[in-house]
């Protein structure tokens, strides 16, 4: 058996070509490693590759970061803008109940600084039957081109609250007028509300927008005033009712 040091010596000596033979200090994959190089090579690579997961791992974090300030930007931006049409809505309500407000009380001072003519004053007591007066005995018979005969007509009295209401409900419910003071002030106030449940159908069907006619100021009229009158709901009663209506103007 021939040693290392012996075949060393014998390859030193060859005269043809010079053989360098590899030695520890030369990375050489014929040199067998010894178990320190070995674990030294294992913990290197361990090493690298902890280095990368770490800059995978940071770089996972950033994005979730930016993806957070991302998320949170646009929550931030909807709510601003929840809030935004929130104030909008409720700046518009406000103003359209100043500007209801302001027309309330316009039509109440105008009412207050109506001077009624003698001839158009009538008095009656509610609940009772009243002699047709001159003033319309006279418009009747100008619409009738017809002498009238007073004694088929009548006034029968009815008092605020709701007297516009009472009055139309007296001419189309014939039991209407048999009704006690609860009674007719609960089936008054069921009629305005059905009528304000099915203001946007008919609102739709029949073009209320052409007659400039303001569909949240009718329902809440409908339903939180007293007595309201006006142009819309006279339009809308008919209509709602299928039945027709002359309005007649005594004081002027």
């Amino acid at each position: 058996m021939i040693s290392i040091e012996k075949l060393i010596s014998q390859l030193e000596k060859c005269r043809d070509t010079h053989v360098k033979l590899p030695s520890d200090n030369d990375n050489s994959l014929f040199i067998q490693k010894t178990a320190l190089d070995i674990r030294k090579f294992e913990l290197e690579a361990m090493h690298n590759q902890n280095e990368k997961l770490g800059e995978c791992v940071e770089k996972y974090i950033e994005y979730q970061q930016n993806s957070c300030t991302m998320d949170n930007e646009f929550k931030n931006n909807q709510t601003l803008n929840v809030n935004v049409n929130n104030q909008q809505h409720q700046q518009q309500h406000q103003q359209q109940q100043q500007h209801q407000q302001q027309q309330q009380s316009q039509h109440r001072q105008k009412q207050n600084d109506i001077v009624i003519p003698p001839k158009s004053l009538i008095v009656y007591i509610e609940s009772e039957c009243a002699a047709l007066p001159e003033i319309l005995s006279n418009i009747f018979k100008i619409l009738t081109k017809s002498q009238l005969n007073i004694a088929d007509w009548y006034i029968y009295g009815v008092k605020n609250p709701e007297s516009f209401y009472k009055s139309f409900l007296h001419l189309i419910n014939i039991n209407f007028i048999i009704k006690n003071r609860t009674d007719k002030k609960n089936e008054i106030a069921t009629f305005k509300r059905e009528m304000a449940l099915q203001y946007e159908t008919f609102y739709k069907e029949l073009n209320y927008r052409k007659y400039h006619f303001n569909k949240l100021n009718m329902v809440s009229n409908l339903t939180n005033e007293d007595n309201y009158t006006g142009i819309d709901i006279f339009q809308y009663i008919c209509d709602y009712t299928k039945t027709n209506m002359i309005i007649l103007d005594i004081i002027e």
